[in-house]
């Protein structure tokens, strides 16, 4: 038996689709206490699709949130399935946040904010990623500041700040700032860098004033001591690094020299633009 899987079947029974989760999802099905009281803290074995989303082995609650089903949460949120947690650590607040499903983040947001998936992934990074800002909102004073661990994707400390950035999610970066800026990942990754290497222009811009200047620290010896800019020209995004090079260009210039003698991706008008900053 792995690890993620663990974390539900410490907390409920595994079986079939429930008369409780078909009341949850199909609005035909009356919700009764009947059925809250004998099928509360089951989860499904398997997979249910919604929309484009896949829910791993989900409750009730789990349901009610993603499908929107305010009242189905309400009477939900004060069993046992709060705070349970998927096989992947998932919790009926992140499927709510996910989809902005603002109502549902309400009622649960006083009772699962701080729990993170089995990667660290919170419900604020999910809705930052995504762009629900007023989710972003409502979840900044609980989670804001909660990063993920190393068996993110990413790498450990990735933060809400980064996903919006590196998504180009500016009105959810705008929020997170404040809280967020000058954070790092135990590499040194910034997000001003995720911003850059994406190309999120008016990202990069919003994130100068905090992070300009800063520099990989602990990545392996070919990038160490990179800048944003570095990565904004590495990845072709030449007006990104334009923009960076009044505050970086001293820090950059040997590796984007390097960059620029060396790399195949980069077209001549790329180069050209490049060389024309450097001079």
């Amino acid at each position: 038996m792995n690890i993620q899987k663990m974390v539900i079947l410490q907390s409920a029974k595994i079986g079939e689709m429930t008369p409780l989760m078909e009341a949850v999802i199909n609005p035909a099905v009356p919700l009764t206490d009947d059925l809250v009281t004998t099928y509360a803290g089951t989860a499904m074995d398997g997979i249910h699709k919604y929309g484009r989303w896949n829910l791993f082995n989900p409750t009730a609650l789990m349901l009610a949130a993603s499908y929107n089903n305010v009242d189905a949460v309400r009477k939900l949120v004060s069993t046992e399935e709060a705070r349970m947690q998927n096989a992947h650590g998932w919790t009926a607040l992140m499927y709510a946040s996910v989809n902005g499903h603002t109502e549902c983040v309400k009622l649960l947001r006083d009772v699962e904010a701080g729990l993170q998936c089995s990667d660290g992934t919170t419900a604020l990074i999910e809705a930052a990623q995504h762009g629900k800002v007023e989710v972003v909102q409502l979840l900044l004073e609980k989670e804001g500041g909660l990063s993920t661990n190393e068996n993110f994707e990413h790498g450990s400390g990735f933060t809400a700040l980064m996903a919006a950035c590196r998504a180009n999610q500016y009105d959810a970066a705008k929020l997170l700032y404040d809280f967020e800026k000058g954070m790092t990942q135990v590499d040194g990754w910034t997000a001003l860098m995720w911003a850059a290497s994406e190309g999120q222009y008016r990202c990069v811009r919003l994130m100068m004033p905090a992070e300009a200047g800063m520099t990989i620290n602990g990545s392996s010896e070919e990038f160490r001591g990179w800048t944003a800019m570095t990565w904004a020209v590495c990845n072709g995004n030449v007006d990104c690094a334009e923009l960076l090079a009044k505050d970086e260009l001293n820090k950059s210039r040997n590796d984007i020299l390097r960059i620029i003698q060396t790399s195949d991706d980069l077209t001549p008008d790329q180069i050209q633009q490049c060389k024309d900053f450097l001079m």
